[in-house]
């Protein structure tokens, strides 16, 4: 039984929104990206907007997955400490692997 109660809703448009962020950052609008500066940065433009971006969007696919998972059956109470633990540890990877890595191929 479908059911779009408000929170499904915003479970759904939180990741439909995260996703379209994800791909246009991907597709090279970096500026959104907050303290980056690519004259600054030892890292490419090009790593950084593949990276970032693909990161963005697993995290907006995740989102709108919980949506759809919860138009379809009553979700936990914890499901948001669980999703907000998946982003945390998924940012802390990027920023890990953005800062200890040498990029100087193109990925």
């Amino acid at each position: 039984m479908l059911s779009l109660s408000p929170m499904v809703i915003k479970w759904l448009a939180c990741g439909a929104f995260t996703m379209f962020l994800g791909g246009i950052i991907n597709s090279g609008w970096t500026w959104l990206l907050a303290g980056y500066s690519e004259p600054v940065s030892t890292v490419s433009d090009n790593v950084v907007e593949n990276m970032v971006g693909n990161t963005i969007f697993r995290v907006g696919i995740a989102i709108f997955g919980v949506g759809v998972l919860a138009t379809v059956m009553a979700l936990p109470s914890y499901l948001g400490v669980v999703v907000g633990g998946v982003i945390l540890v998924d940012v802390g990877r990027l920023i890990y692997q953005l800062n200890t890595r040498s990029y100087s191929q193109p990925v």
